[in-house]
């Protein structure tokens, strides 16, 4: 037993070394803008928002070597058909902004490694942070939420001749990608420069997810609390990314039945019972090709034991830009009591396919 842990604490450790090892590179095609005005095209690394404000990686083909730019090193990059970054000095120093729309008003963002932020750029007026803050303060033994407006009073002047959008701006507590762009869109239309405005291409807010069907077969073993039994389980199958954030990891989740032979409590005899299960896997995937190769750890919730380990591999075989069919093996073991986390016994194998549809929200 304690081999068998010992084996699948390793291979989650190399899982997750492989996962970096792969996370380290995923060149696409681009363009960088050099300090002297010259337009290259070539490969860039499409990484994380905090990492793309940080720096650029840019090969002029797969055979070269990538070099490494700091801000201020370009005037800008951007991918072919994709996001687009320019660089500009801001209150915390150089930084790669992304352009979310250029227009009489120019709304940028960039991710800091304590919270999203947005800047705004007018003709005559200088390029200036929107800055936003919540917190809790206690005030007479009482605790309240505290936004701040700063960012209200910086729209207002920003967009003076636009007094009929006064009472919009004020409503906007909570500056987001959405609300924003739709401020900065109908401020280029009140003034009359809409057909000289330009929205950016933005994937960052957007939950992308795949929902399906799933099936497969269940193998599982003799343990303390089950016995040896196979039998089919089907549910509903869903995977939700953040592409902005990171477009390789992802969360497995979703619903299945099945059953098995599960010992009675407080009885020595075992009756079929059925299980539900709800997966929680985080899951690296390549992110290149029609098949993409992924891999994860992470938990199942079951009706039976309360919480189960699962490990999980298998491929995804895009089929178009909707529609992927996925086979993978996921591995249960009953968890330490002391520490969740690690595996215990060994309980089952699971060989299942999927068949989903993508869609963004």
């Amino acid at each position: 037993m304690k081999l068998i842990r010992i084996l699948v604490l390793t291979g989650i450790l190399l899982a997750v070394t492989f996962s970096f090892s792969f996370a380290q590179s995923d060149f696409r095609k681009g363009f960088i803008v050099t300090s002297e005005g010259d337009t290259l095209s070539g490969l860039i690394d499409y990484r994380g928002d905090l990492l793309m404000g940080d720096q650029c990686t840019f090969r002029v083909s797969e055979e070269e070597d990538p070099k490494v730019y700091a801000p201020g090193e370009l005037r800008e990059y951007f991918f072919d058909g994709g996001k687009h970054f320019v660089s500009r000095k801001v209150k915390r120093g150089e930084r790669f902004l992304q352009i979310l729309f250029k227009g009489p008003i120019d709304l940028y963002y960039t991710r800091y490694i304590d919270k999203s932020t947005y800047f705004i750029d007018k003709s005559g007026l200088s390029l200036v942070e929107l800055p936003y803050d919540e917190s809790i303060i206690d005030m007479n033994q009482s605790k309240y939420e505290f936004k701040s407006t700063k960012h209200i009073g910086i729209l207002l002047h920003y967009m003076s001749d636009a007094p009929s959008m006064e009472k919009e701006i004020k409503e906007l507590t909570t500056p987001t990608d959405a609300d924003l762009l739709n401020l900065v869109k109908k401020y280029s239309e009140t003034v009359g420069n809409a057909k000289e405005s330009v929205e950016f291409a933005n994937n960052r807010t957007k939950f992308v997810i795949d929902a399906g069907v799933a099936t497969g077969l269940v193998m599982t073993k003799n343990t303390s609390v089950t016995l040896a039994t196979r039998n089919l389980q089907y549910g509903i199958y869903l995977q939700v990314w953040v592409p902005g954030a990171n477009e390789k990891v992802f969360v497995r989740t979703g619903v299945s039945k099945g059953w098995i032979m599960a010992e009675k409590y407080f009885e020595h005899e075992y009756v079929a019972v059925d299980v539900y299960k709800i997966p929680i896997i985080f899951q690296y995937q390549y992110p290149r090709g029609k098949v993409r190769p992924r891999f994860g750890y992470g938990f199942t919730i079951t009706n039976y034991l309360p919480c189960i380990n699962t490990a999980t591999a298998g491929v995804d075989i895009k089929l178009n830009k909707n529609f992927t069919i996925s086979l993978f093996a996921d591995v249960d073991f009953i968890p330490d009591i002391k520490i969740f986390a690690i595996p215990k016994e060994y309980m089952a194998t699971s060989i299942i396919g999927s068949f989903t549809y993508r869609f963004s929200l």
